[in-house]
């Protein structure tokens, strides 16, 4: 079953098939059925698509009679050649939309294909050349060039990036038809449109889980005491019980050694007692070498 035959322009469009929509009872009757996932698949091109007739010069443009020979997207020396076809599944028109008859809200998920303006694509999975998972990035591509060409209010920031310019390329990218894909090893679950708030056992579980992994030593130091804002107090760390505060070792006093080589002037300063004594010894002995000769000047006489 392909699903691009339920859409308007298989049906009553440019590319409509004799009674397809007989089969619209079968397909809501298996969408019925427990099937785990339930996946259908659609066209949707952009309006300048390599395959439409639009997109070529004539004679060379008949739909369902001319062909076009197109490089790979991937590797310029390869080609190959696909028909040429009216325009048909534009994105966000009414062409691309699945048929009213068909219950829509029992699909799980719809995989737009044919996104890549360069390269023709009748699998969901591969191009025509057996390229996969090119085109999502090809139209972001597109998008962001697009957006990011427009300017501000004021005139100016034309191939520039800025913020608003950020949002309105998601929002873009996701009403033409792009979807998103979970990175490896994340635990994120990539969707449309504004992101929802999780719940609060979802946030339990995530900081429950963050702290676990946290070492020991950093669950220790998150115990201590930590200072208030503008307070003035300090952090102090609590000692546990059994934990003595290790003292520092006493410094030991160095006794003042004696220089070997003095100064004259301390060596030779005196006491003035000192001085007084020996000038009176000094004149005892004066006084004992004048005596003789005073006696005899005396005997003399």
């Amino acid at each position: 079953m392909y699903q691009f035959l339920l859409t308007n322009s298989f049906q009553s469009g440019a590319l409509a098939v004799p009674g397809g929509r007989d089969i619209a009872p079968i397909i809501n009757h298996l969408l019925s059925l427990p099937f785990v996932v339930k996946v259908a698949t659609r066209d949707f091109h952009p309006p300048d698509h390599i395959s439409f007739s639009t997109a070529h010069s004539p004679p060379d443009n008949i739909p369902f009679q001319s062909s076009t020979m197109i490089p790979n997207p991937l590797n310029c020396s390869e080609t190959t050649t696909v028909p040429i076809w009216p325009p048909h599944c534009v994105h966000d028109t009414p062409g691309a939309e699945i048929i009213p008859e068909i219950d829509a809200s029992k699909i799980d998920t719809i995989i737009n294909k044919g996104q890549d303006k360069r390269a023709e694509m009748f699998s969901a999975f591969a191009d025509a050349f057996g390229n996969k998972g090119t085109e999502a990035p090809k139209l972001r591509e597109e998008v962001k060039e697009d957006v990011k060409n427009e300017t501000n209010k004021d005139g100016s920031g034309k191939g520039q990036m800025a913020a608003w310019k950020g949002m309105k390329i998601a929002k873009e990218y996701e009403k033409k038809g792009g979807s998103y894909e979970n990175e490896a090893g994340s635990q994120n679950k990539p969707a449309k449109g504004a992101p929802e708030p999780k719940p609060d056992e979802q946030k339990d579980e995530e900081t429950k889980d963050d702290s676990d992994d946290k070492p020991q030593e950093e669950k220790k130091d998150e115990k201590k005491e930590k200072p208030k804002a503008n307070s003035g107090k300090k952090a102090t760390g609590k000692k546990e019980k059994g934990e003595s505060k290790a003292k520092a070792p006493k410094k030991e006093k160095k006794t003042p050694t004696e220089g070997t080589r003095k100064s004259s002037r301390i060596g030779g300063k005196r006491s003035a007692p000192e001085e007084e004594d020996e000038e009176e010894e000094e004149e005892e002995r004066t006084e004992e070498k004048k005596a003789p000769a005073k006696k005899a000047k005396k005997a003399k006489k």
